[in-house]
């Protein structure tokens, strides 16, 4: 029994240390927020065709200095990112690991390719600058995200040009339809892509706020925002804190320009129509005011003559 017991351990020690490779070759993968991810053969295939992912792949060497260079912009890089969980940046050796290399018609080093999200995508050879900046910019524009290395946002940030419409009907609409618009709202917002739509719930809650308190609650709220962020102070708020709130500040403007557009548009529609009206009356107001005219000079000689009639037979000297 107890040799059994001894067979049986020995055979569950030898099953760990079986295992032990892989559980390191798995953890390889595993990177905290803001970290570049170290791919392996185990991992690399399911990073780069990840539906839900936007992947950047530099394919590296350890000898190659031009790698060495851009390890430090790898690693600030994936720091503006930490907060863009779909956003994934990578690298490979692909001197160690030949297959990927083979596979990916790796013949420099670094090559770096984008892989973005979507069953049906396809990779792409990124040859534009090898500076942070240069490297943001393409992410942004490629993936449909708004960082900065700063830790600011793009201008529009937050904003999504494609409910700009249904935000200017929802705000022109009066108070008992835009309970239905705001349905209307989300479906179309349902149809657009997974950023547009996390953007988009923001737009969902700025209506159902517009609805309890009213258009004025805009204002209110941009004076709110912007407050916040020019008093805040360093560790207050995190980054992705900040980020949120500028996107936010973003939408309220948005809002606030589309309700002004709404009334100035209104305005204009109503200084046209009082223009159009008003021709016709000041037609027939200038035609009364000759007649009136006339009518007046005409009394007026007669009022004359009636007074000169009333002093002269007020005249004392005048013969009877």
């Amino acid at each position: 029994m107890t040799v059994a017991r001894g067979a049986l351990v020995s055979v569950l020690a030898a099953l760990v240390l079986a295992a032990v490779p892989s559980l390191a070759a798995a953890d390889a993968s595993v990177t905290t927020a803001g970290e570049v991810a170290v791919l392996t053969p185990e991992t690399y295939e399911a990073t780069v065709t990840d539906p839900s992912k936007d992947v950047l792949v530099a394919y590296t060497a350890s000898w190659c200095g031009h790698c060495k260079a851009l390890k430090p912009v790898f690693d600030d890089l994936a720091k503006t990112y930490a907060e863009e969980p779909d956003v994934v940046v990578s690298i490979v050796d692909a001197d160690a690991h030949k297959a990927i290399g083979n596979k990916e018609d790796v013949k420099g080093y670094p090559t770096i390719k984008f892989f973005p999200r979507g069953a049906d995508s396809s990779a792409t050879v990124y040859e534009a600058g090898r500076d942070l900046e240069s490297f943001v910019t393409y992410i942004n524009k490629a993936a449909g995200t708004d960082v900065l290395p700063s830790g600011q946002v793009l201008p529009q940030a937050g904003v999504v040009e494609s409910l700009r419409d249904g935000v200017s009907t929802f705000l022109a609409a009066a108070a008992t339809e835009r309970d239905t618009l705001k349905v209307a709202f989300e479906e179309r917002l349902a149809s657009l892509d997974a950023r547009a739509r996390k953007h988009g719930q923001y737009y969902l809650k700025v209506m159902d706020r517009v609805k309890a308190k009213g258009d004025a609650w805009l204002t209110t709220e941009k004076a709110r925002l912007s407050g916040l962020l020019e008093s805040a102070k360093p560790g207050v708020m995190t980054e992705a804190q900040m980020r949120n709130m500028r996107r936010r500040l973003n939408v309220i403007d948005y809002f606030i320009k589309a309700l002004g557009q709404d009334v100035s548009d209104a305005a204009g529609d109503a200084a046209d129509a009082a223009v159009g009206a008003a021709e016709p009356v000041a037609d027939t107001a200038a035609d009364i005011a000759a007649k009136a005219g006339g009518m007046a000079a005409q009394a007026g000689k007669a009022a004359a003559q009636a007074a000169a009639d009333t002093l002269e037979a007020m005249n004392p000297e005048k013969e009877l």
